[in-house]
């Protein structure tokens, strides 16, 4: 009788070995197909633990990656609105060379805005109210400057000398945001 036990016994020992085999084998090869899709190399006699440890690695790479993804996209989105909010302003042309002009067309591109083009009228009958621009115009306008040319005349020869300077070409006046009833109120007059 105990001769029997033992056997039955063993029997049962080397059917768990070959179950347990049998699972890490099938948990082994599912490993190597995620491995395979994440495009990890590794040799045939790679131990289960350490494709684990390979493909743990590399999922936490990925996450690392979009992460970072992420975080540019959001400061991407955060510059954006920044720059493109509205200013209202007042503007006045200082350069004499374009007291005439009706206006011009300001751009700015960079790769985080595109591009971006405003036309800015220069008639005063525009700014009774204020002019909405993006704010990375308003900046460009805020930083124009124009080379002014003054003529003295010598007093002692009589020969005319010619100063320079840079000075702004504009002079602009930041008007508080419009309240929702002046926008609906402009709205309504725009219409």
């Amino acid at each position: 009788f105990h001769y029997s036990y033992d056997i039955i016994y063993l029997n049962y020992i080397i059917m768990e070995n070959s179950e347990i085999t049998t699972d890490y084998q099938e948990e082994l090869a599912l490993l190597k197909q995620r491995a395979d899709l994440l495009g990890i190399k590794y040799s045939n006699n790679i131990g289960l633990e350490t494709l684990k440890a390979k493909i743990n690695e590399r999922l936490e790479s990925q996450n690392l990656e979009n992460q970072a993804q992420n975080d540019k996209v959001s400061l991407r989105k955060k510059i954006q609105e920044e720059q493109m909010r509205l200013v209202r302003i007042r503007l006045n042309v200082l350069n004499p060379a374009k007291s005439a002009w009706r206006g011009e067309i300001f751009t700015i591109a960079n790769s985080v805005l595109g591009t971006v083009k405003k036309f800015v009228p220069y008639d005063p009958k525009f700014y009774e109210n204020g002019y909405h621009v993006p704010y990375c115009i308003y900046k460009m306008l805020q930083d124009k400057t124009y080379l002014n040319i003054k003529v003295t005349k010598d007093p002692r020869t009589g020969r005319e000398i010619p100063h320079t300077s840079f000075a702004k070409e504009f002079g602009i006046e930041v008007l508080p945001s419009l309240t929702r009833e002046e926008l609906a109120e402009l709205a309504k007059e725009q219409a």
